[in-house]
């Protein structure tokens, strides 16, 4: 089986639909599909035996029981889409369409039967619950896969400073009235394709130019017609890609997503937008912005995309699925955790620490015993507090990303989760939950997925934080991190303190001056449980930069064996999940030249 996805090749004058077709097309190439190119074209009289001879062209090295991702619509005509899908599902291929845009919807009539199109395709990916109802209604029984948000490519740099109390509408000549009957005293920024004579018009004549000149304040939705309920608007898309917070109105989809996320407002009337502005200070500000950022880092990633394809294959794979209506679960405690690659992403690119929560640590909250933590009240209280922080560019709070759907998981993990999730959340009364976290698998991003193609790719990732770094190892005695592997071997230096293997808490004023002595300058590393948390916690306001990496080592391991079914133990160092082996440490003089402390008796 091979993966393909269309890609559309036109000179048409860009926008930003065509855009986010084409911004999909290549995250989707990504993570590894072919293209099948698709340029744009004049049909005019051409007849059905030359168009299908076209399509059959286009489609010659797509196989029966090859997955093929279809960008609908292709902007070239309702014929062409027809055939199209017609011609690829006939031949025995998987197509799934994505539905950028749905004719029907717009409330006019498309001239052809547009939901045949996507009752003859295999499943479809849409991007509402709003779009799900109305197309069952038209008698699509094909299986939907939801994904909640466009995402956008960019390289424009996020802005440092904090966004103007201004009101920036993307769009063209049709919003003039916007702008004609501005009754707020906050200024209005229009961006776009404009002829309108007033002074604050930014004219642009393509989508690149847009985002180049793009001012830094509040993004503004258009107020569109009744299809905006179907799907999301790609202004608003564009404006959280580039970092901006932005107003939407009440009622569709984006105002969900804006306000669920904590991106800016949802308003009825643009009155309403001076009063807001009077109420924002500069650390309300800050802390939009930052939210709004780190959102806009995940279009940029195709977080959303990628989650698509991903139940795009798993529907695949799984020939016996019954048809079933799987919508994403709404988020517990709105709870919104980054994908791995984001929170590398946002670790690189804010040099911040990271201290990770998981289930041990919430075992210790509650007040149970781990395997090497005995229960202990005082850090129990220590834990609720770093849960308690609202990550920031200088501490990124993670958590295992297990708040929503848990498919993404093996059978094993998503059992364990279903039967915990219930008691963790139990502590995150009265803690505020709006903003950023990261995932706290990042250190677990091997074993317990499901689909594990991206493995290799997060480790290269991973290495990319310690690469050229001086780092200081802080673990157990018997942990023993990168030993035997080359997990670290791109690291400029490597030193380590050793530890106690079971309640290192107890000696955690110890590790903390041993690491304030050897660890200036350099990235801590820490593969130390609970303790982990709270010396992060601690040190990183005093300038440190600390990571708690926890189980990573025993996961390379893994990986690196190609362990798939059953964890196995690893000769000569602790492994995850084995907590109470009998270590038998053999002699290596090399690791005894890198500890510069041992505080582990």
């Amino acid at each position: 089986m091979k993966k393909w996805v269309t890609r559309i090749i036109t000179n048409q004058h860009d926008d930003l639909l065509l855009k986010e077709a084409q911004d999909y097309t290549e995250f989707v190439h990504e993570l590894g599909y072919d293209y099948v190119n698709i340029e744009t074209y004049q049909r005019n009289d051409e007849s059905y035996e030359a168009l299908t001879a076209r399509i059959d062209g286009i489609l010659a090295g797509v196989k029966p029981g090859d997955l093929l991702i279809y960008q609908y619509p292709s902007h070239i005509d309702e014929q062409f889409e027809m055939t199209f899908i017609e011609r690829a599902s006939f031949r025995g291929i998987y197509i799934v369409p994505v539905v950028h845009d749905y004719k029907r919807l717009h409330f006019y009539n498309p001239g052809f039967d547009e939901a045949r199109l996507l009752r003859i395709s295999r499943a479809n990916i849409i991007p509402t619950q709003a779009m799900e109802a109305e197309l069952r209604q038209e008698a699509v029984g094909t299986p939907f896969l939801l994904q909640n948000c466009w995402d956008f490519k960019t390289d424009k740099s996020f802005s440092e400073a904090l966004p103007d109390k201004k009101v920036i509408l993307a769009g063209h000549d049709q919003d003039s009235d916007v702008i004609t009957n501005w009754s707020v005293n906050a200024p209005i920024i229009a961006i776009g394709n404009y002829n309108h004579p007033d002074s604050n018009v930014i004219r642009t004549t393509s989508t690149h130019e847009m985002i180049d000149k793009m001012p830094n304040g509040f993004g503004l939705a258009r107020h569109g017609d009744n299809y905006s309920k179907y799907n999301l608007p790609c202004e608003v898309v564009m404006y959280l890609a580039l970092g901006m917070p932005v107003f939407v109105w009440q009622g569709p989809p984006a105002a969900q997503l804006v306000t669920e996320n904590h991106l800016g407002y949802a308003i009825q009337s643009v009155d309403e937008i001076d009063s807001i502005f009077a109420a924002l200070h500069d650390s309300d500000l800050w802390n939009l912005q930052r939210r709004v950022q780190a959102f806009g880092t995940m279009l940029r990633n195709g977080y959303f995309t990628r989650q698509a394809v991903l139940k795009t294959e798993q529907l695949y794979l799984d020939r016996d699925w019954k048809l079933q209506i799987h919508d994403k679960p709404a988020l517990i405690n709105n709870i919104h955790v980054m994908g791995i690659m984001a929170t590398i992403d946002y670790i690189l690119d804010h040099h911040a620490s990271v201290a990770r929560l998981g289930d041990g640590e919430f075992d210790i909250i509650r007040g149970t015993a781990i395997a090497y933590q005995s229960a202990n009240q005082a850090l129990a209280q220590r834990l609720k507090e770093v849960l308690a922080y609202q990550s920031d560019q200088h501490l990124l709070i993670c958590l295992p990303d297990v708040f929503g759907r848990l498919t993404q998981y093996t059978a094993d993990a998503q059992t364990f989760w279903h039967q915990l999730r219930s008691k963790a959340i139990k502590m995150f009364k009265d803690i505020d939950t709006s903003g950023i976290y990261g995932n706290a698998n990042l250190s677990r991003p091997y074993f317990i997925y499901e689909d594990r193609a991206e493995v290799g790719a997060r480790f290269r990732k991973l290495k990319e934080i310690w690469a050229n770094q001086d780092i200081l190892i802080v673990e157990g005695k018997n942990t023993r991190s990168g030993e035997g592997n080359d997990l670290f071997k791109n690291a400029h230096s490597l030193q380590r303190i050793l530890c106690p293997s079971q309640n290192a808490y107890d000696k955690i004023d110890e590790i903390e001056a041993a690491i304030e002595t050897f660890g200036k300058g350099k990235l801590v590393l820490l593969m130390l449980g609970p303790t982990a948390k709270i010396i992060t916690y601690d040190l990183f306001s005093k300038g440190y930069w600390l990571i708690d990496t926890g189980h990573i080592d025993t996961e390379y391991e893994w990986y690196q064996m190609g362990v798939r079914l059953t964890k196995v133990k690893i000769p000569h160092k602790h492994t995850a999940e084995f907590d109470q082996d009998v270590e038998d440490l053999e002699s290596d003089p090399a690791f005894d030249k890198q500890v510069v402390v041992d505080l582990s008796e």
